[in-house]
Order: C-alpha cells, then sequence, then structure tokens
C-alpha cells in the first residue's frame, strides 16, 4: 500500500512497486503550498470516477493509476480492501486536482502530514 510523509515543504507519495507497475508512475513529490486540502474519505473506492487515463482498475479489487472526468485529473492508489482513505486537493498548478489513498486510519495520517489541513 502507498505511503505518504511529509519532509519539510514537501509530501511524498511513496508506492510499491507493485503499485508503479500498474499505474505506470513513480512516486510523487508535492509542494505543501499546492495542497489546498488534505481530508477523510470513508467508502474511498467509490470516490475514483471517470476513464482510466493510465493505470490499472479491476472492479471491486484496486483503482490504481490516473483517472480524469469533467476535467479533473486524479491520481488514485486505492485498494479495496481499505474502505477508508484520504484525499489531497491541489491547486491548479499542479499536474493532478487531486490525489486518492487508500489506509487504514485517515485520521492518524492527517495527523502525521499537518494537523493544518485535518
Amino acid at each position: 500500500m502507498a505511503d505518504i510523509i511529509r519532509e519539510g515543504q514537501s509530501l511524498h507519495v511513496r508506492l510499491t512497486l507493485a503499485e508503479k507497475a500498474a499505474s505506470v508512475h513513480g512516486d510523487i513529490t508535492i509542494a505543501v503550498a499546492d495542497v489546498v486540502a488534505i481530508e477523510s474519505v470513508q467508502d474511498i473506492s467509490g470516490q475514483v470516477h471517470g476513464m482510466k487515463l493510465i493505470g490499472a482498475r479491476l472492479t471491486g479489487e484496486f483503482a490504481i493509476g490516473t483517472f480524469v472526468s469533467k476535467g479533473s485529473k486524479v491520481f488514485a492508489v486505492v485498494h479495496h480492501q481499505h474502505r477508508d482513505g484520504i484525499r489531497i486537493r491541489l491547486n491548479a498548478t499542479e499536474r493532478f486536482s487531486e490525489i486518492l489513498l487508500s489506509c487504514d486510519d485517515p485520521a492518524s495520517v492527517i495527523g502525521r502530514l499537518s494537523e493544518h489541513y485535518a
């Protein structure tokens, strides 16, 4: 499962080797200044919409990669066995409008990243 950490003024989304292969993408680094909000999401798999541009999706199992819908571009690493997750909303200067990540304890992840975005 992907991990996200904060180092200084950057957030780093670290993908597993399998997630890199499935998404055809490497790890992602985002400037904290480009983050609009980080929020906890229930039913994270239900938040992945649109056409898969690059990546892999198996209904009921996972959605990993870049998805486009109604002018938004979302990078998702969602494993369906994890019901909850986090949504990172990004400003318009970033290549993605948001990033969706499944995780076991969204509140803990958000707390680690920054109390400002909780």
